[in-house]
C-alpha cells in the first residue's frame, strides 16, 4: 500500500496555485508508483517460482552433505566422490542456476527478494571461487572427512533405525572411491591442514 503524507495547508494564493498543481500531478506519480510495485510483485513471484523448492530439492541434490546437516535427508544415502567429474558437475550446477538468476533484475525485485538474490549470486561466486582460485581440494586434506552425515544420520530419529542403517550402509559403499579421488586431488597439502586431516579421520575411521 502507498503510505499517503499529511499536507499542512496555508490560506495563500500562492500556495494555493502551488497545490492545485501539485494535485495535477499526484495521479500520474501514484499511477507510477502503483505500476513500479505491481513490477515488483510479478519479479517476485518469478523468484520465487524459480528459487523456490524446486531449486533447494535440485541444492540438496547436488550437495547431499549439506542437505544432511540442515535436515533434509532426501539424498542422505548419496556421498558425492570429489573426483574430477563431481567437479565439472558442480561447475555446470552453478553456471546453469546463475545464469537463472542473473535473468532477474534484482532492482526490480522488492527488499527481502532483493537481499535473497545477493545472498545466492554470493554463494554460486563463493563455490566458484573455490573451486577454480582457491583450489583447497589440492591442499587441505581436512576437507576430506566422511564422518559428519554418519553421525547425523545415526542420531536424528527423522527415520525409523532400519531405513536409517540401510542408508548408512549405501554410503558407506562412496568411502573407498571419496578416498581415492581424495588421494588423487591433494597435490601440496600444508602441514597444519594435514595434521587437522588426521586428526579428524583418526576419530572418524
Amino acid at each position: 500500500m502507498i503510505a499517503m503524507q499529511n499536507f499542512w495547508l496555508f490560506v495563500s494564493a500562492q500556495r494555493i496555485a502551488r497545490l492545485c498543481a501539485v494535485a495535477c500531478v499526484l495521479p500520474a506519480l501514484l499511477c507510477c508508483e502503483i505500476s513500479l510495485a505491481q513490477t515488483s510483485g510479478r519479479s517476485d513471484a518469478t523468484f520465487d517460482k524459480q528459487f523456490g523448492d524446486s531449486f533447494f530439492d535440485s541444492y540438496w541434490a547436488q550437495y547431499p552433505g549439506y542437505g544432511i546437516a540442515v535436515g533434509y535427508y532426501k539424498y542422505a544415502d548419496r556421498m558425492v566422490v570429489p573426483d574430477s567429474k563431481a567437479k565439472e558437475q558442480e561447475l555446470a550446477f552453478i553456471q546453469r542456476w546463475q545464469a537463472k538468476l542473473h535473468a532477474i533484475d534484482p532492482k526490480s525485485l522488492g527488499d527481502s527478494r532483493r537481499a535473497d538474490w545477493a545472498l545466492l549470486d554470493n554463494e554460486f561466486e563463493s563455490r566458484r571461487f573455490e573451486l577454480k582460485e582457491a583450489r583447497t581440494w589440492q591442499w587441505d586434506p581436512s576437507n576430506y572427512n566422511v564422518a559428519d552425515p554418519f553421525a547425523r544420520i545415526l542420531n536424528t530419529d527423522y527415520a525409523p533405525i532400519d531405513q536409517r542403517l540401510r542408508t548408512m550402509l549405501k554410503r558407506l559403499s562412496f568411502v573407498p572411491a571419496y578416498y581415492a579421488a581424495a588421494k588423487q586431488n591433494i597435490k601440496a597439502p600444508t602441514r597444519e591442514h594435514t595434521q587437522i586431516a588426521i586428526e579428524q579421520n583418526r576419530g572418524a575411521l
